[in-house]
């Protein structure tokens, strides 16, 4: 399985220096860290021998494209990886759901926008619009059942109406030296670069109609 892992520059020179890429989690913001530890608890369900670290954030599909602004703050040095590693070693799930886990949410299966409308109001009741904290550990555990719904891609192709852009992450545990098969350095865009940039090739474009 092919996939790209974006890092920055030190961590590059880290990987370079011990010849393996592991995370510890020092960096994972602290209100995040019961979704990163949900995942971690995925992992061990699914990747056979798993040990038990931080997870390698990566991406399946599609490639990272290095001209967007969201990958780092701008000017930071970074690296695109490109590396392969056997397909049991990894976690596929949707992009675009995994913020429903990060924002604590219900997981609705919904085939269109009125069956998504009906699960909020269900989900409103239920509830009581109240925060995390509130919830009772057997609601809490009904809406973590659901997060596992993000790993049915085979759903999200079906419905890009309802998911949006088909993005893939993955997660791993560790990626070796040998594994790489490309580092791709670059700078982090400055967003307002970035938009006056493209300002200027839609300007010359409509110049060039015209």
């Amino acid at each position: 399985m092919r996939l790209w892992t974006l890092q920055l520059w030190p961590a590059w020179e880290v990987f370079q220096d011990r010849g393996v890429l592991r995370a510890d989690g020092r960096r994972a913001w602290p209100n995040l860290r019961m979704q990163y530890r949900w995942m971690m608890e995925q992992m061990e369900e699914r990747i056979p021998g798993y040990g038990g670290r931080f997870p390698i954030w990566a991406w399946y599909e599609p490639k990272p494209d290095l001209r967007g602004t969201h990958h780092f703050s701008g000017g930071q040095r970074a690296v695109r990886i490109e590396f392969e590693v056997p397909e049991d070693r990894v976690l596929l799930s949707h992009f675009g759901t995994w913020h429903i886990p990060l924002n604590e949410g219900y997981f609705h299966v919904a085939c269109s926008e009125a069956e998504l409308d009906a699960a909020w109001e269900w989900w409103e009741e239920r509830s009581g619009g109240g925060r995390w904290d509130d919830l009772s550990p057997e609601l809490k555990a009904e809406v973590k059942q659901s997060w596992e719904r993000i790993f049915d891609l085979d759903h999200h192709r079906s419905y890009p109406e309802m998911y949006g852009t088909y993005e893939v992450q993955a997660v791993l545990e560790e990626v070796w030296i040998s594994e790489v098969v490309k580092v791709t350095p670059f700078t982090a865009r400055h967003p307002a670069r970035w938009l006056r940039e493209m300002g200027e090739r839609k300007t010359k474009r409509t110049t060039k109609r015209g």
